[in-house]
């Protein structure tokens, strides 16, 4: 049976999806830089009782070299996933987003459309409101996000210039720059000093780099995605209140990419009962750092526990 199909868009182009399993129909959203196949080895415990469509979102994994098409990028996928949701013809399925992916939802949710056919949500290491404000200090990096969003803008800045040009034709300094702000941005997503290492080396050539960001063709992606976050007013706190589909939060509480009190302070927001799951050995990845656990609280939530 095929796994991998594709999805057409208004644009033209095509989003690749795969789609495994059986049963009630289960939507499972990355984050940035990641895989679809990343969810694979979690969902195939479950793939006898539910059916799991893994979206490659535009500008990653077999999506990578699919342009955005608007400056919000979360706009630009809750766009395709509506295509998604109309091509598959579903209905009562539920939603498991992580960190860019678990922001998608909530501009999603706050949008309405489609979202009303959801019947459970699971959110995973995701602040509300992904900026730092005066009544908000739990966004993206928490207290570095200052100086790390200062280096996202000089990068975007420096290499606008380039945008239509092929990866190897910017300026290597500028190429050598991004390379080493995406090797930091993975290295806040994972925790064991392992893993960190595993990224240091991988961003220390461009070779190796372009096998975890692939650039040919594709690079602006990362920096349209990095505007978005610098430029777009993404705060779904108020839009929360009016969440009435079920929701469990997933909290890595030793993430250093979003705060885990930021992600503790949703339940208060949400009227209705939200469960927690509470990561303790676990950063951004709680999939990664703590799989059996993760498979046994997924398996809790598919099931409505």
């Amino acid at each position: 049976m095929k796994m991998l199909h594709y999805v057409k868009l208004d644009d033209g182009y095509e989003l690749p999806v795969y789609v495994i399993g059986r049963g009630q129909p289960v939507l499972m959203l990355h984050g940035f830089g990641m895989d679809a196949a990343l969810w694979l080895p979690f969902v195939l415990p479950y793939c006898h009782k539910f059916q799991f469509y893994l979206p490659h979102f535009r500008g990653f994994g077999h999506a990578h070299g699919i342009p955005f098409n608007q400056a919000d990028a979360l706009a630009n996928y809750v766009d395709d996933l509506e295509h998604l949701v109309a091509h598959f013809n579903l209905d009562d399925f539920l939603v498991a987003g992580i960190s860019m992916g678990a922001l998608t939802s909530l501009k999603w949710q706050q949008q309405g459309r489609s979202w009303a056919k959801v019947a459970r949500y699971l959110h995973i290491d995701q602040s509300p409101a992904p900026c730092n404000t005066d009544d908000w200090q739990h966004g993206l990096f928490g207290e570095q996000q200052d100086e790390l969003f200062a280096q996202f803008r000089a990068l975007v800045t420096a290499i606008s210039p380039y945008q239509e040009h092929g990866f190897q034709q910017i300026p290597s300094p500028l190429r050598t720059q991004m390379r080493g702000i995406l090797s930091s941005f993975f290295q806040h997503a994972l925790s064991k000093p392992s893993h960190k290492k595993l990224v240091q080396f991988s961003f220390k050539s461009e070779k190796a780099a372009s096998l975890v960001v692939p650039t040919k063709g594709s690079w602006w992606n990362y920096l349209v995605c990095m505007q978005a976050y610098l430029e777009m007013p993404y705060d779904f706190r108020a839009s929360l209140a009016n969440l009435s589909t079920p929701m469990t939060v997933f909290t890595g509480m030793k993430s250093t990419m979003y705060p885990p009190q930021g992600q503790l302070a949703m339940v208060d927001m949400v009227q209705k009962a939200v469960k927690t799951v509470h990561f303790h050995q676990s950063g951004h990845m709680p999939l990664l750092d703590e799989p059996i656990k993760f498979v046994r609280e997924f398996g809790r939530f598919l099931a409505g526990h």
